[in-house]
C-alpha cells in the first residue's frame, strides 16, 4: 500500500508541475502595463504605504490559517525588492505545531495571487529547502520569494496555503489565505529594531544613524546599522547587503568600511556596521529607506536577491548627527570604546588662505590597552566643499585605560571659499581599493563652532594639551633684524606651565610663512636644551628665519609642529599682521636685560672708541656683561650691528670670552666694525641680541646662524682728548702713568727709560685683549719709529715699574743731543689713535 501511494505521490507531483507552467506564464503577463502611468503610479503606491510600522504590523497581524488540529500557520513577514528587472515579493510563514505528532511539511506549499487574478509560483528559499518535517510542539519558519511585475505592490497580493488532497480536482485544496492589506507599509520606523533570522538564528537589526554630505556632484550617504545576535549560537559572516531605496524605486547599494565586511556575532553579541553609498546629487531623496537584502544561495549562485527587512531612514541631516559645540562623541574600536571631544577651534585669516586650527582629545574609556587606528580627518563646509587633514599624530599610538591623546589638526582653507558652518568628521582609514575622499565612513561628526577670523595673534595665550598635561603658548614679539646681505625675523613665543605638575614638551621644528608663501630655512631655537617644564616654569622658544632685506609682507604666518615618528604634525598656529614689533631702545648709561633661564645677564655699554684709518674708521664698544644667576653660567653669545642715524647697518665683531662666568661676575665684551670716513658716527646705536646656531642658543666663539632678543643701545662716543704728558692715561680696562722719562742716543738705536705705574680694573673677566700701546718716537726732523707694548706681558702690573724702550734704525747715527717727541696710541685691529705726547730730552751716550 505505501509503494502505491509513493507512485501516486509522484504522478501528483508531476502533474502539479504541468500546471504550474500556464501559471507561471500568466504571471509574467502580468508583468506589462502602461508605461505612460509607471513611474507617477511607483510614486502613488509608495505614498499610499508611508504609514508607520507599526500601523502596518496591526495591518498584517492576520488571522492564522488552521492546517488541523492543533497545527497552524501565520504570515510571519513579508517585504518587497525594487530591481529593474521586476519586483520581488519575499515572505515568511511560521508553521505552528501544538499537537502530539510530527508535521510532514512537504504536504503543504504556498502560492500567490495578484488581485487581477494572476497566479504566481513562489520558490522556497534554498536554505528552508531541507526543512522537511515540524516536530510536535515547536515551530519554524520557511521563506518563499516570488518575482512581480514591476506596477505590482505588495497590496496587490493574496497568499494561499495550499495541501495535497487526492479527492479534488487537481489534488489540492485551498485551506486559507492571507490578503495583505492595502496599507501595509513593510518598514520599520526609525530608530526601532527589527529580527530577521539567519540559518534559524535571531539577528537583531537598527539603524543607528543616518546622514549625507555633499561632495562635488554627489551625496555621500553614511548609514549605521546596529546588528545584536539574540540566538544561542554564533553567526559568522551573515549574508546580508544593504541597499538605500529611493521612492521612486531607485536602489544605492551601500558599502561597507572593513570592519563591516566579514564578522563573527557570539551569542547576545552586539557590532555596528557602517556603510556608504553615493547618490547623485539630483536624485529623489524623500522617504528613504534601507533595505536588508540576500542572495538566495549565496553570491555565487544564480538564486534571485530578495529583501529580508526594510527599516524607514529619518532625514539626512549631518547637523543633527553631528556632536554639539565640544560635546564628547563615544568611537567604537574592536571591543573598546574610546571617547572623542573637540576642545578649541581657532581660524587665523590669512592673505590668501585661512588656517583652521582644531584640538581633539582622544580618550580610551575601556578597561584594556586599545591601539588607535591612522584615523582620517576632513573638515567640511555647508556647501559640501571639504579640506582634508593630513596628520601623522596617529601613528603606531595605543592609548592604556583612561589614558589621553590629544591631536592639533590644521586645515588650510582657501579665503575665497568663504566656508560656514564647519564640521569635522572622522573617518576609518582607507581600503586599498577605495579613491580618497570617495567612501570614507565618517564614525564620528563634530561641529565646528563658528569662531570669529583673528588676523592677529600676538599676546594671544593658546591652551595645549599635552601628554601629560596642559602647557600653554603665547606669541610675545617678532622683530625684523639686520644680517649681514639679508634681514632676520626672528619670533619669541612663551611657553608656560601652569599646572602643579612637570609637562613634557614635545620635540618639535617650526615654520615661517610670508603671504602664504614659506620661508626657507625656518630655525626653531629653545632657551632651554630641557624639554621638561616644572611646574610654574617657563621657557622661550625663538623661532628665526633669513628672508632679503627688501622683501615686503603684510602678514606672517608662524606654524609649530610636533615631530611624531620623524614626521611633523601641527601644534600651534599663530598669525602677525602689521608692523614688526619695536626694537627696544636703552638709553646710554642704563641696563639691558637678558632674561633667558640659565644665562640671564645684565649688558651695559661703556664708551665707544673711533679709530681713524686710512680710508675707513673702526668704532669699537666696550660692554660690561653681568651674570645675573646664582651658579656660574656660560652667558649667551652676543651678537651686534651698528646701525647709523639714516639706516645703514654695520656687522659688528664680537671678542667675549668663551669661559663660564661667576655668579655676578662682569664681562669685558668688545665689539666694533669698519665704516667708510664720510659715515657719521656720532648718533650710531649698537643692535645687540643672543646668538642663535642651529636649533639651540650658540656660545661664544661659535659661528652663530642668526639672534634674538635684539636691544639698540644708544652709544656715547669718546671725544679722545689728546693729552699733554703721560699722567692719568687710561686704555680700558687699564690704567696707565709714565714718569721719569730719559732718552739715550747709542748710535744706531735710541732708548727710552722711564718709571711706570699700570693698573687694571679686576672686577671684568676678559677674552682676548686685543688693545696694544703704541709708543712712538719723532726725531726734529719729523722722522718716527714704533714700538708696539703688550699690558701684562711688556709692561706688568703694578707701580713704580720700569721699563726701557729701544728703537733702531741707522738714521740715529747722525743725532746728536736734543728734544725728542714721544707720542702714545692706542692700537686696535691695526688702527690708532693718539692719547698722549710729551717731549723727551735725549742725550748722546759716549762709552
Amino acid at each position: 500500500m505505501k509503494a502505491i501511494k509513493g507512485i501516486l505521490f509522484a504522478a501528483l507531483s508531476a502533474l502539479l508541475i504541468g500546471q504550474m507552467a500556464p501559471m507561471a506564464a500568466h504571471a509574467e503577463e502580468t508583468k506589462t502595463g502602461s508605461a505612460a502611468n509607471g513611474t507617477s503610479q511607483k510614486i502613488a503606491n509608495r505614498e499610499a504605504n508611508g504609514k508607520t510600522a507599526d500601523a502596518a504590523k496591526a495591518n498584517l497581524s492576520l488571522p492564522a490559517v488552521t492546517l488541523s488540529a492543533n497545527i497552524s500557520a501565520k504570515l510571519a513577514d513579508i517585504q518587497l525588492l525594487r530591481q529593474d528587472e521586476g519586483n520581488v515579493a519575499a515572505y515568511t510563514l511560521t508553521y505552528i505545531n501544538n499537537g502530539a505528532k510530527e508535521l510532514q511539511l512537504h504536504d503543504y506549499w504556498s502560492r500567490v495571487k495578484t488581485t487581477s487574478g494572476a497566479v504566481l509560483p513562489s520558490k522556497l528559499v534554498g536554505a528552508d529547502q531541507v526543512k522537511k518535517r515540524l516536530a510536535p510542539q515547536s515551530q519554524t519558519d520557511i521563506t518563499y520569494y516570488v518575482n512581480l511585475g514591476k506596477e505590482v505592490n505588495l497590496g496587490d497580493l493574496r497568499i494561499e496555503v495550499v495541501k495535497w488532497d487526492f479527492g479534488k480536482n487537481g489534488y489540492e485544496q485551498v485551506i486559507g489565505s492571507f490578503a495583505i492589506p492595502k496599507s501595509y507599509n513593510a518598514a520599520t520606523p526609525y530608530p526601532n529594531a527589527r529580527t530577521v533570522k539567519y540559518n534559524d538564528l535571531p539577528l537583531k537589526l537598527r539603524v543607528e544613524h543616518f546622514y549625507t554630505y555633499r561632495l562635488d556632484d554627489y551625496d555621500m550617504a553614511a548609514v549605521a546599522v546596529e546588528i545584536e545576535n539574540s540566538g544561542a549560537k554564533a553567526a559568522d559572516n551573515p549574508p546580508f547587503k544593504f541597499v538605500v531605496g529611493a521612492a521612486n524605486g531607485a536602489n544605492y547599494p551601500l558599502q561597507p568600511d572593513a570592519a563591516s565586511e566579514e564578522y563573527t556575532l557570539q551569542p547576545l553579541d552586539k557590532k555596528t556596521l557602517r556603510m556608504m553609498a553615493k547618490i547623485p546629487a539630483s536624485a529623489m531623496k524623500e522617504r528613504l529607506q534601507l533595505q536588508v537584502i540576500r542572495k538566495d544561495g549565496g553570491e555565487q549562485a544564480a538564486g534571485k536577491t530578495y529583501a529580508v527587512a526594510t527599516f524607514s531612514l529619518p532625514e539626512p541631516s549631518l547637523e543633527a548627527y553631528a556632536a554639539d559645540n565640544y560635546a564628547a562623541k563615544e568611537i567604537a574600536v574592536g571591543s573598546n570604546k574610546v571617547t572623542a571631544k573637540l576642545t578649541s577651534a581657532r581660524l587665523h585669516r590669512g592673505a590668501e588662505d585661512d588656517v583652521l586650527s582644531l584640538q581633539l582629545n582622544l580618550r580610551n574609556a575601556g578597561a584594556q590597552t586599545v591601539k588607535l587606528p591612522n584615523y582620517e580627518f576632513t573638515v567640511r563646509g555647508e556647501s559640501g566643499i571639504s579640506f582634508p587633514i593630513t596628520t601623522a599624530a596617529l601613528n603606531e599610538v595605543a592609548l592604556k585605560p583612561l589614558e589621553e591623546k590629544n591631536l592639533t589638526l590644521s586645515a588650510t582653507i582657501p579665503g575665497a571659499a568663504q566656508v560656514r558652518h564647519m564640521t569635522l568628521s572622522i573617518s576609518e582609514p582607507m581600503l586599498p581599493t577605495q579613491q580618497r575622499g570617495e567612501l570614507s565612513y565618517p564614525i564620528a561628526v563634530f561641529r565646528v563652532p563658528d569662531v570669529q577670523p583673528m588676523t592677529d595673534s600676538l599676546g594671544a595665550k593658546y591652551t595645549i594639551a599635552g601628554k601629560q598635561g596642559n602647557y600653554t603658548m603665547r606669541l610675545m614679539s617678532v622683530q625684523r633684524l639686520p644680517w649681514v646681505d639679508s634681514d632676520l625675523v626672528a619670533a619669541r613665543i612663551a611657553v608656560n606651565n601652569e599646572g602643579l605638575k612637570a609637562v613634557e614638551l614635545p620635540k618639535m621644528q617650526g615654520l615661517f610663512k610670508l603671504d602664504g608663501a614659506e620661508a626657507e630655512g625656518s630655525n626653531l631655537v629653545p632657551s632651554n636644551a630641557n624639554y621638561v617644564l616644572a611646574p610654574k616654569s617657563a621657557v622661550d622658544l625663538y623661532l628665526v628665519a633669513h628672508v632679503p632685506h627688501n622683501l615686503d609682507y603684510s602678514q606672517l604666518q608662524i606654524g609649530l609642529l610636533e615631530q611624531i615618528g620623524g614626521t611633523p604634525n601641527p601644534l600651534v598656529d599663530f598669525i602677525h599682521t602689521g608692523s614688526m614689533s619695536e626694537i627696544p631702545v636703552v638709553g646710554n648709561g642704563e641696563t639691558y636685560t637678558i632674561a633667558t633661564a640659565g644665562r640671564q645677564a645684565e649688558i651695559k655699554a661703556r664708551k665707544s672708541v673711533l679709530y681713524p684709518g686710512a680710508g675707513s674708521n673702526i668704532i669699537a664698544t666696550d660692554l660690561e656683561m653681568k651674570n645675573l644667576e646664582t651658579r656660574q653660567a656660560h652667558l649667551s653669545q652676543l651678537v651686534g650691528y651698528y646701525m647709523s642715524e639714516d639706516g645703514l647697518y654695520y656687522q659688528a665683531n664680537v671678542t667675549q670670552a668663551d669661559y663660564a662666568t661667576s655668579p655676578q661676575g662682569v664681562k669685558l665684551v668688545t665689539l666694533w666694525t669698519k665704516v667708510p670716513k664720510h659715515v657719521t658716527t656720532g648718533n650710531m646705536k649698537l643692535i645687540v641680541g643672543e646668538g642663535v646656531a642651529e636649533g639651540r642658543m650658540s656660545l661664544a666663539k661659535e659661528l652663530p646662524t642668526g639672534y634674538v632678543n635684539a636691544a639698540a643701545l644708544e652709544l656715547a662716543q669718546d671725544t679722545n682728548p689728546y693729552k699733554s704728558g703721560f699722567a692719568g692715561l687710561e686704555i680700558y680696562p687699564y690704567k696707565f702713568s709714565i714718569t721719569q722719562l730719559k732718552g739715550e742716543l747709542l748710535g744706531s738705536s735710541a732708548k727710552i727709560n722711564f718709571t711706570y705705574q699700570l693698573d687694571r680694573d679686576l672686577q671684568y673677566e676678559m677674552g682676548d685683549y686685543e688693545h696694544r700701546l703704541v709708543i712712538e718716537l719723532i726725531d726734529s726732523g719729523g722722522h718716527s719709529s714704533e714700538k708696539e707694548i703688550e699690558f701684562e706681558k711688556e709692561m706688568a702690573l703694578g707701580s713704580n715699574k720700569s721699563m726701557s724702550v729701544v728703537f733702531d734704525g741707522a738714521r740715529f747715527d747722525e743725532k746728536s743731543s736734543g728734544n725728542y717727541q714721544v707720542v702714545l696710541h692706542d692700537r686696535f685691529q691695526g688702527q690708532k689713535r693718539k692719547i698722549a705726547h710729551n717731549g723727551v730730552y735725549f742725550y748722546e751716550r759716549i762709552d
